[in-house]
């Protein structure tokens, strides 16, 4: 199968706040597998669909102010019983400077880290 993806996926565990930008139900607390410039991959406990939209925050690590971004997610897999990964495809992102650096900073971080090695 083709990767189609655009951006560089960087592996790396974020806290992420969501819920869904249909419906009034509560924040909910999981962590990212991944972040790239067009989207985020992340665990749930609740099953979701493909082409449910959800509001999405997530926090750098190197500050306490979250990026919020509205979020299409494009596949679900279930990773066992009751938990699930979602890879989630980026509609808006606001703070959207704040996520530009965030993502350059990684990818600059990661390939340092892989030159030294």
């Amino acid at each position: 199968m083709e990767d189609r993806r655009l951006c560089e996926r960087i592996e790396i565990p974020l806290r992420v706040i969501y819920k869904s930008s249909v419906d009034r139900e509560r924040f909910r607390e999981s962590i990212s597998r991944d972040v790239s410039g067009g989207g985020i991959s992340f665990y749930v406990n609740e099953t979701r669909k493909p082409n449910d939209v959800l509001k999405v925050l997530f926090y750098p690590k190197d500050n306490g102010k979250p990026i919020t971004s509205v979020c299409r997610a494009i596949w679900v897999k279930e990773e066992e019983a009751n938990s699930f990964l979602v890879g989630a495809k980026f509609i808006e992102i606001r703070n959207d400077h704040r996520f530009i650096e965030f993502i350059c900073r990684q990818i600059i971080h990661s390939k340092a880290n892989w030159q030294t090695v």
